[in-house]
């Protein structure tokens, strides 16, 4: 039905065999195009195709239902998600014209997820809809209308549960005096219950699954007598960490006394969601969005038909995943695609390189090593073809599919670029915590197919869904907001340079690591990435980044150049604000000319274990000057959504003398469905400003002498200096007249409370970043009831820092409801002037103990070590040498000492093959042993020694080993 768009709800309303009304919604960028579309069927054809514009509604519909009375009244329910409302409506009825008038009959706050029943027996509509979880308790209720829809009863309770779970999705059907409903339970389960009076309830009733993966129930009854449970099942396919979503059902004969085994109405191996059922009596209708047949797989085309009539019979194939992969040693491009599909014929590869001349490649499942198939029948297809790509050669590549029944299907593969690193993601995995990032600004989040890795994690356990910031100023005395924030769907950044096309090919994730070859092939193409604004170290100070080694002596000297590199890995990208405003979750938000430069980094090695439990990131924000010269009142949020292993019993705090905020558990993580707890020693999270904006402060932080408003220097007394990290030569760069601010305040975001939901509007952004709530007024720790205050006096907490009390010590404003939750930590208010960068550097520090609190604790001690290697300027950050094994080294080698220049200790890594007497020395330039680290015989394997240089003086060092006949030795450099 339609062309293919991203529907979140529809309605089949058969009426009889061939007289239907149909109904949907279109999604668009942000939310629904906020229109109700309706179409209406007789005599074999479609007589209308109309929309009408919904009520009242904030571009956040969802959960369409409706039920047609015996008289052929229509009445639709919808929730509005962003206020938290459900709304009842008639409409006129649609026969014999194609204007249709929406009356609004009922608005029930606070409530999600609801569905109309018409009973026959009892001549009323009902209304089933939940709660969400709060203190008031969620659950599953009810209210009655016996005048179609013009008065409503009493709230009855289905039922109720006080916890932070909800129950969702009730569903309510009515039968020979009986009365079911069928519910979602928290775990994505389903569960029967049943009545004789609609005011007591069997529990349990029917049947209860303790397999998950199971949602939205709806429940039907046929024209035979036949009751009939609906949901959606979410399973496994066979391919690791690939799901697929089908609608599912289970039949009784006998009012609910037995059932049967789950059967399946679709048989699509992909994703068929968003469905209803609609009864009108004898007939039942049924619809539902697939992505069956679509290029895109964030598409959906409706399909719909008629329940106990229907059967889904014509099922095209289907590409779960697919993987492109690079065989260097063979020169191959080996693509294989998992398919699904019983009557397949035919898998090819359709390719072009640089749009030219176009290839069909037969892909195989028939074993054949030389086409790189592994194992015949397990339906995953491969193919190798010859690599020929050369550096910025585009591949562009797509699957046609045929099956029996005369499918085929084009399912687009992707497109790659013959360069190192140029996705728009990167995996970083050097330590404890392992980090996807992306080229759009947010980390966490890898939406890369090629690889395995979709969210930060910890141990091997989630830790973090994404991060990202928040943003928001005023410009020519208008507020804006804008963010980088993919679980809040704010994604209003590009990659690239502000003004530029966004797929350009050199707006990709550039990478470089400690153990990169000096001068190579990662340190030339790094020029790409100075083009676009990258720093690097300019060992020659002549501005220019030009890594050769003028030497000749085959290692990086200290007067040479080379890219930024910080501790074991370094990846830099640029992005901008430059998405247009129709595209953006608040369109009247323009782009405001914002680029942002960020370095994410991270270090491994041994022997330091705060290092390992912690990853960095610098922003650089420019304003570039096209719409204002200089934006005022401008706040910064590091935002993220934390998911400690299970995300429904995570706990927040600020910890402001730290400037922190933190994440932790509410005692022991245990499994839950689809996440794997920590058990009962689970980490707690912390974000951290190492280094906040610069700001000039008239009276505070300078004297304007010649009183024109801002700091000029020679002119105006400096009362204050601010620091930045210089990259440039690992020092500080001073500016006089400013100071660093401080963090301003904390927020966080749970859905299901309207005052700190995900915002909605700019403004409401703005309140988040100002520690508001949506409402722009602050949360009161005396009265908010999801906190509470011990041992203090709740009056004097400043309010704008949420739950800033001490869960070790149990006193201050404290966190006492666990739930999934996001969470941002703010700095501001500050300006941002053309050609004046503001530079914000983070440190995102993870701590785990013996227990939830004492993880507090350690992660406490790990950020004090975050702030000494950023007061060291990050010249003491370990690295890892190799991969660490404990296998026998093949050979002997000295590495280069990390940092280098250092200041004022160094780390020097060798390795032996066998057994040897070891001589470690260090020499000034001139030849003169300073320092002896090693003199004695050493089993063969990996070692790091810790060089102490605080009593010497500036200068260049040597050090050199001797291991048996084995003598090598290097430079390196002592800046203090």
């Amino acid at each position: 039905l339609s062309d293919p768009l991203s529907y979140k709800s529809s309605l089949f309303l058969p009426v009889s065999d061939n007289e239907f009304y149909f109904f949907w919604t279109e999604k668009k960028p942000g939310g629904t195009d906020g229109n109700l579309h309706y179409a209406y069927y007789s005599d074999d054809q479609w007589k209308w195709n109309k929309s009408i514009e919904l009520l009242n509604i904030d571009d956040s519909l969802i959960t369409l239902s409706a039920c047609i009375t015996k008289d052929k009244e229509i009445l639709i329910s919808y929730t509005d998600f962003a206020n938290r409302t459900v709304k009842v409506s008639a409409l006129d009825t649609l026969e014999n014209t194609e204007e249709v008038e929406l009356r609004e009959i009922l608005v029930k706050p606070s409530t999600v997820f609801s569905k109309l029943y018409y009973s026959y027996e009892n001549d009323a509509v009902y209304l089933v809809y939940s709660k969400p979880a709060g203190v008031t308790g969620s659950g599953v209720f009810y209210i009655k209308s016996s005048n179609i829809g013009n008065s409503w009863s009493d709230e009855d309770t289905i039922v109720q549960y006080r916890r932070f779970f909800p129950n969702l999705n009730g569903s309510l059907m009515i039968s020979e005096g009986l009365w079911y409903v069928a519910y979602e339970t928290s775990y994505k389960k389903i569960e029967l219950l049943r009545s004789s009076d609609g005011l007591n309830w069997e529990s349990h009733y029917g049947f209860y699954s303790n397999e998950t993966g199971k949602s939205n129930p709806q429940l039907v009854k046929d024209s035979s007598g036949i009751i009939y449970v609906f949901y959606e099942h979410k399973k496994n396919t066979g391919f690791d960490k690939v799901t697929q979503t089908d609608i599912v059902f289970r039949t009784s004969p006998d009012n609910g006394l037995t059932w049967s085994d789950q059967k399946n109405f679709t048989n699509f191996q992909g994703e068929d969601k968003f469905y209803s059922v609609t009864s009108s009596g004898s007939k039942s209708g049924i619809s539902f969005s697939s992505d069956r047949g679509q290029k895109n797989k964030n598409l959906y085309k409706i399909h719909y038909g008629m329940i106990n009539e229907t059967e889904d019979t014509d099922v095209p194939p289907y590409i779960y995943r697919h993987i492109f992969a690079v065989d260097s040693l063979n020169r191959k491009i080996i693509i294989s695609a998992s398919v699904g599909d019983d009557n397949l014929k035919s898998v090819f590869l359709k390719y072009t390189v640089n749009l030219h001349d176009t290839t069909l490649a037969l892909m195989k499942d028939n074993g054949d090593i030389t086409n790189n198939d592994t194992t015949a029948g397990d339906n995953i297809f491969s193919v190798a073809i010859p690599n020929s790509l050369k550096m910025f050669d585009d591949f562009i590549y797509t699957f046609v599919l045929d099956d029996s029944s005369e499918n085929e299907v084009n399912l687009n593969g992707g497109r790659y670029i013959s360069v190192p690193y140029k996705y728009n993601s990167y995996y970083i995995n050097v330590n404890n915590i392992k980090l996807p990032v992306s080229d759009n600004g947010a980390f966490g989040l890898m939406r890369d197919e090629e690889r395995d890795y979709i969210f930060t994690t910890y141990d091997g356990k989630s830790l973090i869904w994404s991060g990202g910031f928040q943003l928001s100023g005023i410009t020519n005395g208008k507020v804006w907001g804008n963010a980088a924030a993919p679980a809040s769907l704010i994604e209003d950044y590009l990659p690239g340079n502000f003004g530029t096309v966004s797929d350009n090919l050199n707006s990709s994730i550039y990478v470089v690591k400690y153990d990169d070859e000096p001068f190579g092939y990662n340190w030339q193409y790094w020029k790409n990435a100075v083009k676009l604004g990258a720093e690097f170290y300019d060992g020659d100070n002549d501005g220019i980044y030009d890594p050769v080694d003028k030497n000749s002596n085959g290692i990086w000297d200290q007067d040479e150049d080379k890219p930024l590199i910080l501790g074991s890995v370094t990846v830099w990208s640029v992005f901008n604000d430059g998405k247009e405003s129709s595209l953006r979750r608040f369109p009247d938000v323009s782009p405001q000319g914002i680029e942002i430069h960020r370095t994410v980094f991270a270090a491994g090695g041994s022997g330091y274990e705060a290092m390992k439990n912690m990853f960095f990131v610098k922003y650089k924000i420019i304003n570039t000057g096209h719409l204002s010269e200089r934006f005022d009142s401008v706040y910064f949020g590091a935002w993220q959504d934390p998911d400690l292993g299970d995300p429904f019993d995570d706990l927040i705090g600020t910890d402001i003398l730290l400037k922190s905020m933190f994440t932790y558990n509410d005692g022991i993580d245990e499994n839950n469905g689809d996440y794997i707890g920590y058990g009962g020693n689970p980490p707690a999270l912390f974000t951290t400003f190492l280094q906040t904006p610069a700001e000039f402060v008239e009276g505070e932080t300078f004297t304007d002498q010649n009183n024109n408003g801002k700091f000029d220097e020679g002119i105006d007394i400096a009362l204050n200096t601010a620091n930045y990290f210089n990259a440039s030569d690992f020092t500080k760069k001073i500016i006089a007249g400013a100071k660093n601010i401080d963090i301003s305040s904390s927020v966080y975001n749970i859905q299901w409370e309207p005052l700190i939901q995900d915002p909605y509007t700019s403004t409401q952004l703005r309140h988040f970043l100002q520690g508001k709530t949506s409402e722009g007024t602050y949360l009161d720790p005396c009265t908010w009831p999801l906190g509470e205050v011990k041992e203090a006096d709740c009056f004097s907490i400043h309010p704008g820092f949420v739950f800033s009390g001490d869960p070790v010590a149990g006193i201050g404003w404290l966190d006492i409801y666990p739930s999934d939750l996001r969470q941002m930590l703010n700095a501001g208010p500050f300006t941002l002037e053309k050609e004046n960068p503001v530079e914000i550097i983070l440190a995102y520090v993870v701590g785990r103990g013996t227990d939830a609190i004492n993880s507090i604790t350690i992660a406490r001690d790990y950020v004090k070590e975050a702030f000494n290697v950023y007061d060291n300027n990050f010249t003491n950050l370990p690295v890892s040498v190799e991969d660490e094994l404990n296998s026998t080294p093949k050979e002997f080698a000295l590495y280069q000492n990390f940092p280098n220049p250092f200041n004022p200790s160094t780390a020097i890594s060798y390795q032996l093959s066998v057994v040897s007497k070891v001589e470690l020395k260090v020499f000034d330039i001139l030849g003169r042993e300073v320092s002896t680290l090693v003199n004695e015989i050493q089993n063969a394997g990996q070692y790091k020694i810790n060089f102490d240089a605080s009593k010497l003086s500036s200068g260049i060092y040597i050090y050199q080993i001797k291991a048996g006949n084995f003598i090598q030795a290097k430079k390196m450099m002592l800046l203090k």
